[in-house]
C-alpha cells in the first residue's frame, strides 16, 4: 500500500480541504466497527475452535485497531497538531500502510491455506494442489515484501525512482492472487453444488459470497490505483482507510455463517443454537477451520 501523490512526493494534504481525508477515516471507523463487532460473535460463539484460528482472528483485530488509530492520529496531526505546518512527518502514513499489507497478507494466507487443505480432500493424487499452494503462497509473500518496501521509501527515499513500479507492482499482485483465490474456490465449491436442492442452496450462496468478494476487493484496488494516479487531490485516501477492513470482513464473515450454512444443509432451526465446540458440521464444500471436505454425499463435516 502507498501514501504518495502522482509525483512520488509525500504526500501533504492542504490544510483548508480535509475532504477524502475525514471521509475515509468516517468510513474506516465504521468498518472497523463492523470488525469488532464480527470478533465479538466469533468469540461468544465458536470460542472452542482450534488455537491456531482464535490467534489468527486476534492477530486480524490488533492489526486493524492498530491501523484504525493511526488513520485517527493522520487527522490530529493534520488538521489539529500542525495544522498548517509543510514539514509534516509521514510516519503515521506509512504504518499505517505497512500494516493494512500484514492484514491483506493474514487474510490471503487463510484462504490460501483452506483452498490447499480442501483441494487435498477433493483430490487427493494431484499434484497439482502443492504447485497451486506454492504460487499462490509466493505471491502472497511477494505483496507483504512490496508492501514493507514501499514503506521504507517512504521513510527513506520519498523521491526513488523505483517506488511507482513497485507500488504498481504490490497492487498488481495483490489483486491477481484475490482473482486466483476467487477462482479456486469457486471451481471447489462448483464439485458439490448438485447436491443441494431447492431455492436456498448452501452451495450456490457460497459461490456468490466469493464471486462478489473478488470483484469488491480487485475493484477496491483498481479504484486506489486510478485515483493515485489520475485523480487530483487526495481522493485514494477514502479507499485506502477501507481496504485493510473489507478484506478482514471477508475472512471473519466466513467464519461466522458456518452454522448458518450448516443449518441450512441439515434443515435444522435456527433456534437450535450454535454448536460452540469443536465439532461443529458445515456444509460439505467448505469449511475453513478444518481440511475435511467428503467427496461424497451431502452429509456434513467436523471440524
Amino acid at each position: 500500500m502507498s501514501l504518495r501523490d502522482s509525483d512520488g512526493s509525500v504526500y501533504r494534504p492542504p490544510s483548508g480541504a480535509p475532504g477524502a481525508i475525514i471521509i475515509g477515516v468516517v468510513l474506516g471507523s465504521f468498518l472497523y466497527g463492523v470488525t469488532s463487532q464480527q470478533v465479538i460473535f466469533y468469540f461468544t460463539n465458536f470460542s472452542r475452535d482450534s488455537l491456531v484460528i482464535r490467534l489468527w482472528v486476534v492477530a486480524l483485530w490488533i492489526l486493524d485497531t492498530t491501523t484504525t488509530a493511526l488513520e485517527v492520529c493522520v487527522v490530529y496531526q493534520f488538521y489539529v497538531r500542525r495544522y498548517g505546518e509543510s514539514d509534516r512527518s509521514p510516519f503515521d502514513h506509512c504504518i499505517a500502510a505497512v500494516l493494512t499489507g500484514a492484514t491483506i497478507f493474514l487474510v490471503q494466507a487463510f484462504f490460501v491455506f483452506r483452498i490447499r487443505q480442501l483441494r487435498k480432500t477433493v483430490f487427493p493424487a494431484s499434484r497439482f494442489t502443492n504447485a497451486m499452494f506454492a504460487f499462490f503462497s509466493i505471491l502472497a509473500l511477494f505483496a507483504l515484501a512490496t508492501s514493507i518496501q514501499l514503506t521504507y521509501y517512504d521513510l527513506r527515499d520519498p523521491n526513488s525512482q523505483f517506488r511507482r513500479p513497485i507500488y504498481i507492482s504490490n497492487i498488481s499482485i495483490g489483486t491477481g492472487l484475490d482473482v486466483f483465490i476467487t477462482i479456486a474456490m469457486v471451481l471447489l465449491l462448483h464439485q458439490h453444488i448438485n447436491e443441494f436442492a431447492g431455492n436456498r442452496n448452501p452451495i450456490e450462496q457460497l459461490i456468490f459470497f466469493f464471486i462478489t468478494r473478488g470483484i469488491i476487493l480487485t475493484l477496491a484496488q483498481v479504484l486506489q490505483v486510478t485515483l493515485t494516479y489520475a485523480a487530483p487531490g487526495n481522493s485514494w485516501f477514502a479507499v485506502f482507510t477501507c481496504i485493510s477492513k473489507v478484506y478482514a470482513n471477508s475472512a471473519l464473515v466466513t467464519l461466522n455463517n458456518r452454522e448458518r450454512l450448516e443449518r441450512q444443509s441439515t434443515g435444522r432451526s435456527m433456534d437450535d443454537g450454535y454448536a460452540c465446540d469443536d465439532s461443529v458440521e458445515l456444509v460439505p464444500s467448505f469449511d475453513l477451520t478444518t481440511s475435511t471436505l467428503p467427496r461424497d454425499g451431502p452429509s456434513s463435516v467436523s471440524l
